[in-house]
């Protein structure tokens, strides 16, 4: 059995030690969802030019938009259309877009 020098920490201890220098902590907060597919989606009907629902998509802050995604991963479509927040948003930046 080889033997430890006085000095020096056992391995398995060296090996905890990198580990946890090396690790990445994750960032405050969640990167934001991508806009072109939410504009695509917001344009396949054709009842909305491709523009109009870029303009809408850009129109929206970045609260309203993460909650689009999650009520829409989380709880479908349906949960996204009967929030009355987001619906209120989504109305806010189709006027704003209309008007300009």
């Amino acid at each position: 059995m080889r033997r430890q020098h006085c000095c020096s920490p056992p391995a398995s201890a060296r090996r905890r030690a990198e580990a946890t220098t090396t690790r990445t902590t994750a960032p405050a907060t969640p990167p934001a969802p991508p806009a072109r597919p939410f504009a695509d989606e917001l344009a396949a009907d054709g009842s909305i030019p491709p523009e109009g629902a870029t303009c809408i998509v850009n129109a929206l802050d970045d609260a309203t938009f993460q909650r689009i995604w999650v009520l829409g991963f989380t709880d479908g479509d349906d949960a996204v259309g009967n929030d009355a927040q987001v619906t209120a948003a989504i109305t806010q930046a189709a006027t704003t877009c209309a008007a300009a």
